[in-house]
């Protein structure tokens, strides 16, 4: 290890390189203010504790940027960049315990962020892109909860940008441009979105930009979807499920716009 913390610690302007496993472990309290966590063998920092980190760059490390396992994490102003040696990739955030990201920059990963159950996400006013494959990945018996993030450039090797298996809420975001699907709905899961936008994604595998998939349920109040490709006869909105479309503007898609071969209700 790098640093090693079983009790209360707090570290300001401190950086921690070239470790040959992991950055810096924190099984007690642990607040980390303006620091760099780079290029270390594992994980750059990995928590069973209380963690706090603000303005601090975390990259380059071969494992998770943060991997949160227990506690509470608040990570804030933070850059998660974890495109390591030779194009190795990691995650930028790990979590199976409650964590919030506020302010913050995840970029350049193999998976953005990626919850393992029981986690709960706060995610706010922060970017996730550039991500080779999925921005965020909710497993079963976890919580996500967006507001005013943008999802860009994700997916370049395998999508989707979003996949939900769980529970999903999205308000005041944007998901653009990304390369594969926006958001894949799994069987089981709910997702609600509000005053949002998925627009100029391009999926050219699959059959949707959005896809409900049949025991999914899917929420869509004031939502443009515009500007899409998916490849010819397929969908910029596909359901299988039970999907309510509310106030949702479907326009200048390469392809069809809406398909729906499940319950919809559309007002």
């Amino acid at each position: 290890y790098g640093i090693s913390k079983f009790s209360s610690m707090s570290l300001q302007v401190t950086e921690v390189t070239g470790s040959e496993w992991i950055g810096i472990f924190n099984d007690g309290t642990l607040t980390i203010v303006g620091g760099i966590v780079n290029g270390n063998g594992s994980d750059g920092i990995r928590s069973s504790g209380d963690l706090s980190v603000t303005a601090t760059q975390v990259s380059g490390n071969l494992g998770s940027a943060v991997r949160h396992e227990e506690g509470m994490a608040r990570l804030d102003s933070v850059l998660l960049s974890n495109t390591g040696p030779q194009g190795s990739r990691g995650t930028g955030a790990f979590a199976s315990a409650e964590m919030e990201i506020t302010g913050s920059v995840i970029s350049g990963n193999e998976i953005g962020i990626f919850l393992s159950e029981p986690a709960t996400l706060s995610l706010s006013n922060s970017v996730v892109s550039n991500n080779s494959r999925s921005a965020l990945n909710i497993q079963p018996g976890t919580t996500a909860n967006v507001e005013e993030v943008t999802f860009q450039n994700n997916g370049a090797d395998r999508g989707p940008v979003i996949y939900n298996a769980s529970n999903l809420s999205v308000v005041r975001s944007r998901v653009i441009d990304n390369l594969q699907m926006a958001l894949y709905n799994d069987d089981g899961a709910f997702a609600a979105v509000e005053d949002s936008e998925f627009r100029g994604n391009t999926n050219p595998i699959d059959s949707a930009v959005i896809d409900n998939t049949d025991t999914a349920e899917l929420e869509l109040r004031r939502v443009l979807i515009a500007e899409n490709r998916v490849q010819t006869f397929r969908h910029a909105l596909f359901n299988s499920g039970l999907m309510v479309v509310e106030n949702v503007t479907i326009s200048n898609n390469f392809g069809n716009g809406l398909r729906s071969r499940g319950e919809a209700t559309i007002r």
